[in-house]
C-alpha cells in the first residue's frame, strides 16, 4: 500500500513539474510573439545634439570627427533597435496586466526581459563612451596603464 501511494505521489509530482515547464515555454513563446507584433518607435533628439557638438568642436581633428560620427551612427542604430524592443515589451506588459485574468508568469517573463534590454542598452552606451574616449585621446589608456604600473612598483618598493 505504501509503495502504491509513494508511486502515485511520484507520478503526480512528475506530472506537475512537466506541466509547469511546458506552461513556462508556452508563456515565453506567447510573450515573444506579442512583442514582435507591437511596433513603437521613440526618437530622441539627444543624438542630434551630440552630432552638433561633434561638428562644432574646435578641439577635434577632421579624422576624429569622422570617427566619432561613424561611432554615433552605429550606436544610434543599435540603441534604437533595443529601445524599440523594450517599448514593445512594455506595451505587452501593460496589456497583460490589464487583462481580467492576469498571467503572473507572463508578467514575470516580461519584467525580466525589460530589465535585460535596459541593461543591454546601458552597456551599449557605456561601451560607446569608452570607444569615443579612445578616439579623442588614444594615449589615455597607455598613460593609465603606466600610472598603474608605476604606482604598483612604488607601493611594493620595486624601484631601487
Amino acid at each position: 500500500m505504501n509503495k502504491t501511494i509513494t508511486l502515485l505521489n511520484f507520478v503526480l509530482v512528475s506530472a506537475f513539474f512537466l506541466s509547469s515547464c511546458t506552461t513556462q515555454k508556452i508563456a515565453e513563446k506567447k510573450v515573444e510573439n506579442e512583442i514582435r507584433i507591437e511596433s513603437v518607435i521613440k526618437q530622441s533628439d539627444v543624438a542630434e545634439n551630440a552630432r552638433d557638438y561633434i561638428l562644432k568642436s574646435e578641439s577635434l581633428s577632421e579624422l576624429q570627427k569622422k570617427s566619432l560620427l561613424k561611432l554615433q551612427d552605429k550606436t544610434i542604430v543599435e540603441s534604437k533597435a533595443l529601445s524599440e524592443e523594450m517599448n514593445n515589451a512594455k506595451l505587452v506588459l501593460i496589456k497583460t496586466i490589464l487583462e481580467p485574468k492576469v498571467n503572473e508568469r507572463e508578467v514575470s517573463i516580461l519584467s525580466k526581459k525589460i530589465k535585460k534590454l535596459g541593461k543591454k542598452r546601458m552597456d551599449l552606451d557605456y561601451k560607446s563612451f569608452l570607444e569615443a574616449r579612445k578616439i579623442i585621446d588614444p594615449l589615455k589608456e597607455v598613460r593609465d596603464r603606466e600610472f598603474l604600473y608605476n604606482s604598483f612598483m612604488m607601493r611594493h618598493n620595486y624601484y631601487w
